[in-house]
């Protein structure tokens, strides 16, 4: 997961580190990911349980995704399916996050900055709701023999990737309507793959994906509500030589 919020937070970086006037966002950005890694950071000693309910439907899609039974070394299926949800997820979040230059150069800094909002509120929320049901993974719950669970092993709901993925895609398509539907569709799909491929690494249940992906989506449209509505406070724009900031109160 550490790799996932390097490619977030570099991502974050590279578009506020333009301007040194954008203390309003990056106030926002400080927040959320002070919050975010304060949490991840004080649950590692801990030991943990899980009073999550396992539905029937999960076990069911997790037999017919993965197989049933589970051990306490990764097999290969198990190593390539993760390495794929890695590469995918930070391929995805760069690509649509640098994707928007080719449509819209004037309102593109603006945009990439709604969108790092939109990673950043995805992934508070998503590790408080990790933090909260403390669901052991699927493949710490099935390996026989496996130790108590603890630390990364209960934080199975939501899926942070499959939000991660859902909250780039959907920012993606709110903020660039001039986007071809392919694009914007290859993006959706390529979320759907890493959700799928989490499954297949014996990571996350079902509905731990599918709930990852809805918070993801309604993170972006928060962000994008908030920050590009006609009325908001916030406006960002560039002519491709120079960036202009301006915070109205």
């Amino acid at each position: 997961m550490s790799r996932i919020f390097v490619a977030i937070m570099l991502f974050s970086g590279v578009a506020s580190a333009r301007e040194i006037e954008w203390g309003y966002e990056l106030g926002i950005e400080a927040g959320l990911w002070g919050a975010t890694l304060a949490l991840e950071s004080g649950d590692k000693p801990t030991h943990g349980s899980s009073n999550f309910p396992t539905r029937a439907m999960d076990e069911s899609v997790r037999d017919e995704v993965h197989g049933s039974g589970g051990s306490l070394s990764l097999t290969k299926r198990e190593r390539s399916a993760k390495l794929a949800s890695d590469v995918t997820i930070t391929g995805l979040i760069i690509s649509s996050g640098t994707a928007g230059l080719a449509f819209n150069q004037n309102e593109w800094a603006g945009r990439t900055m709604t969108m790092a909002h939109a990673l950043a509120i995805n992934n508070t929320v998503s590790t408080i709701a990790k933090h909260s049901f403390r669901r052991v993974r699927p493949r710490a719950a099935h390996a026989p023999g496996a130790p108590e669970p603890r630390g990364d092993d209960v934080k199975s709901f939501p899926s942070a990737h499959s939000s991660n993925a859902f909250a780039a895609a959907t920012a993606f398509h709110l903020l660039y309507p001039e986007a071809p539907v392919v694009l914007r569709s290859v993006f959706f799909v390529a979320a759907a793959v890493v959700g799928y491929a989490r499954m297949v690494a014996d990571k996350h249940y079902f509905t731990d994906v599918v709930v990852g992906g809805g918070i993801g989506a309604l993170s972006a449209v928060t962000s994008v509500r908030i920050f590009e509505a006609p009325d908001s406070r916030w406006s960002l724009r560039t002519d491709g030589q120079s960036l202009t900031a301006q915070l109205s109160f």
